[in-house]
């Protein structure tokens, strides 16, 4: 699980141009897009895919900003006790979850987190 300190992500208004460089940087196909709510807490609004930006190939993508309209659906949430069989149910259908603790973030889990557990089993 990638902490919620440690986490690469946007906010709505953030530039395409700065959601591709960290896509490219981290090797990933998606980031989350997070955006204030009215008590002053980050939620997860969407996710920013490669296959949105794709869209932008060839385009002038500098003045490009970030809306809720380009993203595609925000990953489901979990509590931070969930067991794996779950996890692993959850990412049959989504590649990526939302890890919460108490209702906050603490950060987001992928299938690569769960390939990256099972080799630490064997």
């Amino acid at each position: 699980c990638v902490k919620y300190e440690d986490m690469k992500s946007c906010n709505i208004g953030s530039s395409l141009e700065s959601a591709n460089k960290i896509m490219i940087e981290l090797d990933v196909s998606q980031v989350p897009v997070f955006e204030k709510n009215d008590v002053d807490r980050k939620i997860c609004v969407g996710m920013i895919t490669d296959k949105i930006i794709t869209k932008y190939v060839g385009l002038d993508v500098s003045d490009v900003k970030i809306d809720k309209e380009m993203l595609g659906i925000p990953p489901p949430k979990v509590d931070v006790k969930t067991p794996i069989r779950s996890l692993k149910r959850t990412l049959d259908y989504f590649d990526s979850v939302l890890v919460e603790k108490d209702g906050d973030l603490v950060g987001i889990l992928t299938r690569f987190d769960l390939m990256r557990t099972l080799g630490e089993i064997i």
